[in-house]
């Protein structure tokens, strides 16, 4: 299957999570095999968790622990956490067939931190990729990495997480049609 690089942006508190969830729980129903994980923020201690999507194990991945303007000291970061949610996505069992799923790509990414490595590695692999991110923080990314998008999602298709996913799946048989002629 060729690179396929889908993107969800949106600012904070504005479904990104809520969207990839959706789009994961309708995806895994498909013939694709889905691997990684998506963030869950714990509002009472401003921590955030990343989730497994196949195993829903959790584990804590940053703590608040001053005002965003400490950039980046103000994250604890659980370094290891960083392992675990490596494994997760490196637990394939089906090459070629695989949606890796990363949330949130952002400005610790940008600045060599937390998944930087994890998502430089994905995106040199020739499987699909699905990440979200914060708006501000898209044309850096796109930049930083010289990714070339089939589709970004914004918060105007959060509604509709049925045809996100008729699209993503649409540009993947595509794909693979377009292969099978070239073969």
């Amino acid at each position: 299957m060729a690179k396929s690089v889908f993107i969800i942006s949106g600012e904070k508190k504005t479904g990104k999570t809520f969207f990839l969830q959706k789009l994961i729980s309708i995806l895994s129903e498909s013939e694709y095999e889905l691997r990684g994980f998506y963030a869950q923020n714990d509002e009472i201690t401003d921590s955030y968790h990343i989730i497994n999507i196949r195993t829903h194990e959790k584990i804590l991945l940053m703590t608040r622990v001053s005002q965003p303007d400490k950039r980046p000291i103000h994250f604890q970061i659980n370094e290891s956490a960083i392992p675990v949610g490596t494994d997760w996505l490196n637990q394939k069992e089906n090459p070629g067939n695989t949606i890796f799923v990363l949330d949130e790509i952002g400005y610790f990414e940008l600045h060599g931190m937390v998944w930087h490595q994890l998502f430089s590695n994905v995106l040199n692999l020739s499987d699909t990729i699905i990440f979200t991110t914060k708006t501000k923080n898209l044309p850096q990314i796109i930049e930083h990495w010289k990714i070339q998008p089939e589709i970004i999602f914004h918060s105007d298709d959060f509604a509709n997480p049925n045809n996100a996913s008729k699209r993503i799946i649409q540009v993947l048989e595509h794909h693979k049609k377009s292969l099978k002629q070239k073969v």
